[in-house]
């Protein structure tokens, strides 16, 4: 697993229900507000130290015995040698209401041991070595969940939304989508992206940026009655590059996909969290996936190369999306990749059958491009100086820019 990614898993429970039914944190007359959380620790002496510490630090909670059982608000737990029958007991705890909230801590991050933390319904997890401060915040979070105060939920974005589609297989559609967020993500000014790999046919995006995702959209949207704004950052991958990753299945869905209105959600809620969403459609155009992605983009690019059947491909695309009624008209822009001086088919012939403009080329770098791939990183990384690179990084200056006019234009009349 890629390093740089915080591993907590955080999971929405509705617990007030529960607390209203076994009276967990509710003392009769004292608004919660006014009286302390209690926590109940099990784990070993030296991580319980750690936790308790954190605890303390943290203010607004009362440590009860580990010893006398009962309720409480919230229990902090160290995963041993038999997590099987800890994440059944943790899912005892959560129906029984006897914890309102439950974050778990183990030395093992392994995959399945983070998909049966989150799946049993712990709010938290906490790798070790354990980060004091991290459990401080997801305590003062805790608290702010249940007394509806701070620390509040950070302002929503009114990210863009920008799709990648291929006009047939091979043209390249993945190392535009990836170095696009990649270059967004780096833009000075710091610059917010995530990477969705929409391609429901073995997506390659993990590939692209050497990463190993615990968790991909399929996951997260088997169930959207947990999903929220928390709960997603936390199984967002966040890739050194800095750039935030939401990756396919490892496997073919074979037709088993979440309804496109679960898709949706994910789509709008990180649209409220990142300043760009980047999505790599792959070339599915016309099933329900697809269409979800045509709805939500603000600008749909269509990836092609500069020949014949590809655009004979996208004028076929562009006839049936204006039939469809969607995506606007101007919001497509078609991405010529691979284009070089003595292409199949001119820029100027290209043009005239497309009976509109092509808005970028990018230059014929296989040996470069190819090199990224190979090593798992953007092109930033690995060929800064590039003329692919440097046209991406226009690419993406140029969107930033019209995000910025638009938030400048939408606060001048707000002020009005």
């Amino acid at each position: 697993m890629d390093g740089s990614h915080k591993l907590s898993v955080v999971h929405h429970l509705g617990s007030e229900r529960s607390r209203e039914d076994s009276g967990v944190g509710a003392v009769e007359g004292v608004p919660m507000h006014e009286r302390d959380y209690t926590v109940r620790i099990q784990a070993s002496s030296r991580t319980r130290l750690i936790l308790q510490r954190a605890v303390e630090l943290a203010g607004g909670f009362r440590l009860l015995a580990d010893a006398a059982g009962g309720p409480c608000d919230l229990l902090m737990m160290e995963l041993g040698d038999d997590p099987e029958k800890e994440f059944q007991r943790v899912g005892a705890l959560q129906t029984s209401g006897d914890a309102g909230e439950i974050f778990l801590t183990s030395e093992s991050c392994a995959s399945d041991i983070l998909i049966n933390a989150m799946r049993a319904g712990a709010r938290e997890f906490f790798p070790q070595p354990i980060n004091d401060q991290e459990v401080r915040q997801a305590l003062l979070k805790f608290r702010g969940r249940n007394e509806g105060g701070k620390p509040g939920p950070a302002p929503e974005k009114n990210g863009k939304i920008i799709a990648a589609l291929g006009a047939k297989g091979g043209v390249g559609t993945t190392t535009v989508a990836v170095n696009l967020a990649a270059s967004l993500a780096g833009l000075e000014g710091a610059a917010s992206a995530v990477l969705m790999d929409l391609n429901p046919h073995l997506g390659e995006v993990p590939l692209f940026l050497n990463a190993k995702p615990v968790f991909d959209w399929m996951e997260i949207g088997s169930d959207i009655s947990r999903l929220d704004s928390t709960y997603l950052m936390s199984v967002v991958l966040k890739h050194s590059s800095g750039l935030h990753v939401l990756s396919s299945p490892a496997t073919p869905l074979d037709g088993h996909t979440p309804p496109p209105v679960a898709v949706g959600a994910v789509l709008t809620l990180l649209r409220k969290l990142f300043d760009f969403v980047v999505i790599d459609g792959g070339r599915s155009f016309f099933d329900d996936l697809s269409k979800v992605i045509l709805k939500a983009a603000d600008t749909l690019l269509l990836v092609a190369n500069p020949t014949l059947p590809c655009v004979i491909n996208l004028t076929r695309l562009i006839d049936a999306f204006q039939a469809l009624g969607y995506p606007p008209d101007e919001g497509i822009e078609i991405v010529f990749n691979r284009s070089t001086q003595d292409a199949g088919i001119s820029l100027a012939q290209a043009e005239e059958a497309l009976r509109r403009k092509v808005s970028w080329l990018l230059p014929n770098d296989y040996r470069t491009a190819t090199n990224a791939i190979n090593n798992g990183t953007p092109l930033s990384a690995v060929a800064r100086s590039s003329e692919l690179n440097a046209k991406i990084a226009h690419m993406a200056a140029a969107f930033a820019g019209k995000a910025a006019q638009k938030s400048k234009r939408g606060l001048f009349f707000g002020r009005l």
